[in-house]
């Protein structure tokens, strides 16, 4: 499956959200697997169904990760989030997302 890539231009101190999906039922989850990031900190994560979708056998999940960008911040990074079972090791992410950050 093809990764995905995004570039966020961010200012120090700011706070940004990074919304993912995936269908429901199936186990898999959206993580962020960049340990201890350089340029931003995580706040707060969420997991809800998509609106609409609640109906459907394995509707769609909405993944948001809030996270806030250091103040010291300054320089690029790439943030980087898989979409895995949690209980399935040595396994490759289902799929792959990057988001590269340009701190100012």
């Amino acid at each position: 499956m093809p990764k995905l890539k995004s570039t966020l231009d961010v200012k120090k101190g700011d706070y940004f959200k990074v919304v993912l999906y995936a269908a429901g039922g199936t186990g898999y989850e959206w993580t962020l697997a960049t340990q201890k990031p350089a340029l931003a900190e995580s706040v707060e994560n969420s997991a809800a169904p998509v609106e609409g979708s609640e109906n459907l056998a394995g509707g769609r999940v909405r993944w948001v990760f809030y996270l806030k960008v250091k103040p010291d911040a300054s320089g690029q990074e790439t943030l980087k989030f898989v979409l895995r079972r949690a209980w399935e090791k040595n396994v490759p992410p289902a799929r792959n997302f990057d988001l590269t950050l340009l701190a100012r």
